[in-house]
């Protein structure tokens, strides 16, 4: 079971929606095919390839409004090649999210920042913001150090969706 900032009681912690944070790098760290594949490369119907990142996918529907602002073509179920600038905005916009975390912000700030619409995402971002706020951060400072740290070395990344 994941980690918790918060001491629950069994109850509480049983009746709980905890998201898998994890930022795994190879396909053989997870089990399944529920996850969003980035690569830092050019999409060329390849999947679950070396050198890509893989977050579950219900966990990445927390970060997911990063990249819808700044990827027009994006799509949850599609595949998408798109520039190293693009990418770079939405490692920024993570960043600002961390901010937002350290910085303690209500929830309904979240909610409008990332223009989180649905009631399934607030509840579950608002449970992650209370019980697993390092997994979360961790997470998203994890994909954001990932994309900056590989867009000097490549002009595409690929978003593979389930």
């Amino acid at each position: 079971m994941t980690t918790h900032d918060t001491e629950l009681g069994d109850a509480e912690a049983s009746s709980l929606r905890l998201l898998d944070f994890r930022v795994y790098h190879s396909k053989e760290e997870f089990e399944g095919t529920c996850y969003m594949e980035i690569k830092p490369s050019k999409y060329e119907r390849k999947y679950w390839e070396k050198g890509s990142i893989f977050i579950e996918e219900e966990a990445f529907y927390i970060f997911e409004w990063a990249f819808q602002r700044h990827l027009k073509q994006y799509d949850h179920y599609g595949a998408i090649t798109v520039s190293s600038s693009s990418m770079i905005k939405v490692a920024n916009e993570l960043r600002t999210f961390e901010k937002m975390i350290c910085e303690g912000k209500a929830i309904e700030e979240f909610r409008t920042y990332c223009r989180m619409i649905t009631t399934t995402l607030k509840d579950d971002l608002e449970c992650a913001l209370r019980f697993q706020r390092k997994e979360l951060l961790t997470a998203a400072s994890e994909i954001s150090e990932w994309i900056h740290d590989r867009a000097n070395e490549t002009r595409h990344f690929a978003i593979l969706g389930i």
